[in-house]
Order: C-alpha cells, then sequence, then structure tokens
C-alpha cells in the first residue's frame, strides 16, 4: 500500500510540475501587451504615412498597378456624393395639385360652363348634376353668382340662365388682344373684295377659337359665331395652325 501510495503522489507531482512548466514557456513565448501595442501602433502609421499612397516607380513590377494619390481618392469621393444627392429629374405635378390653386374657383367656373348652349336655362339640380356638386354647395354657388350678376334666376320657374354681363369677358379680350386689332382692317379688305365671309381664329389647346368673323351675302355657315369653338385636326384654320407647330406640341395634342 506504501508503494502504491508513493507512485500515486510521485506521478501527481509530475503532472503539476509539466503544467508549471508549459505555462511558464507560453508566458515566456507570448508577447507582452507592451509590445503588441507598439506592434500595432506601427501598422497603423505605415499604413496612413503618405508613402504607403505613392505611385510606384518604373523599377517595380511591371505588372503592379500604381496606387491612387490622396487627391484623387477624395475628389472620386466628393463626386459620388454629388451624385447621391443630386435629385432626378422630378416629374411635373398638375397644377390641380398646387397649393395655390383654389377649387372654390374652378367649382364656379364648373357652374357657369354647365350652361353649353344646349339648353337656356337649368334648375338648380340640373346643374348639381352637370357640375357633380351637391345641393348646398350648388345653392350657394348660384345664388353668389346671381348676387354677382352673372346668372339670372326666374321666380317662376326658378331657374337659372346666363346673363349678359358675361359679354364684358369678351369685350374685353377683343378689346385688348392685338391680334384683332390688327388683323381688323385687312379682313375688312379681303371680305369686300372677295365678297365672301372673313374668318380670324387662334389656337386654343386642341381647338380653335372664332374672334372675328366679317360677314357677307354668301354665308356658308350662319351658325359660326364669335367664340365659335371646333377641333382643330379637322378644319382648315386649325390644320393651318398646327402645321406652325412643332412634332412635339402637335403630338400632346394628339394624345389629349
Amino acid at each position: 500500500m506504501s508503494q502504491d501510495a508513493g507512485k500515486d503522489r510521485n506521478s501527481a507531482a509530475g503532472y503539476v510540475y509539466d503544467f508549471v512548466l508549459e505555462r511558464e514557456l507560453r508566458q515566456a513565448t507570448r508577447p507582452s501587451i507592451a509590445a503588441v501595442r507598439r506592434q500595432r501602433e506601427d501598422d497603423y502609421h505605415r499604413d496612413r504615412s503618405p508613402a504607403a499612397w505613392r505611385p510606384q516607380r518604373a523599377s517595380s513590377k511591371a505588372n503592379a498597378t500604381p496606387l491612387p494619390s490622396a487627391r484623387h481618392m477624395a475628389t472620386q469621393d466628393r463626386t459620388q456624393a454629388a451624385r447621391k444627392k443630386t435629385p432626378g429629374p422630378a416629374a411635373a405635378k398638375p397644377a390641380s395639385e398646387s397649393t395655390l390653386y383654389v377649387q372654390s374657383v374652378e367649382k364656379a367656373m364648373k357652374v357657369l360652363m354647365a350652361f353649353d348652349g344646349s339648353k337656356r336655362q337649368l334648375s338648380l339640380s340640373e346643374i348639381c348634376a352637370l357640375t357633380q356638386l351637391d345641393l348646398s354647395a350648388g345653392q350657394r354657388f348660384t345664388f353668389t353668382l346671381t348676387a354677382l350678376g352673372y346668372l339670372n334666376k326666374e321666380s317662376e320657374s326658378r331657374k337659372y340662365e346666363l346673363s349678359p354681363r358675361l359679354l364684358d369677358f369678351t369685350y374685353h379680350y377683343l378689346a385688348s388682344s392685338d391680334v384683332v386689332n390688327r388683323a381688323a382692317p385687312f379682313l375688312q379688305q379681303l371680305s369686300q373684295m372677295t365678297e365672301e365671309v372673313c374668318n380670324l381664329t387662334v389656337l386654343d389647346g386642341p381647338d380653335i377659337v372664332f374672334v372675328q368673323r366679317i360677314v357677307s351675302r354668301n354665308v356658308l355657315h350662319p351658325n359660326v359665331i364669335v367664340g365659335t369653338r371646333l377641333p382643330a385636326y379637322c378644319t382648315a384654320p386649325g390644320l393651318a395652325l398646327l402645321s406652325t407647330l412643332p412634332e412635339a406640341g402637335v403630338s400632346s395634342f394628339s394624345v389629349q
């Protein structure tokens, strides 16, 4: 028993000795914290030194690619940042989505445009159906336009009709239009020479509008008066006006 105990004691001591020896060897071969820190600082300064960014000389290997300079890399970074910040072409928003757009004015104009000539008089319910306004809003707009003198209301039928005051806009346009004032004497002379009807039309979107008309004895279309609007693509003056536009302008009308 004593011999076995001695063997166990010797083997345990041997294990302890081997463990201590191995730990001392590891500590001896492991670099110190100060040495590791110095090595990291040297690597950091070597990587950030100007010499690291210098292009290689001609005496270096033929297939070696020179490193870019710091100024070149900074210029590329600024260019890429500017490209990211530069917004692309924004799509044009319709005018109705602008904060300056007044929808009340649009609704009032819809009430006036409801009188398109097909009917001389319209009731309040008919006006609301044509303008897609509710009865309360339609009543307010018709009352305001009647108070301003642009609508007349019959007391018996309680229907509305346009008033002659709207012709003030026509008079102001014809009196202030430079085109109408310059073309008037030539239209008069041409009508006397040819004894035919002479018209002055202007292009308004995809339509033409008759702004002046000199009538003669040979009247082909007596229903055409000042203010008549016709599609430009199917009339002689409309085709003449469309021929002066660029191709992009004519294409926009065809899309509409």
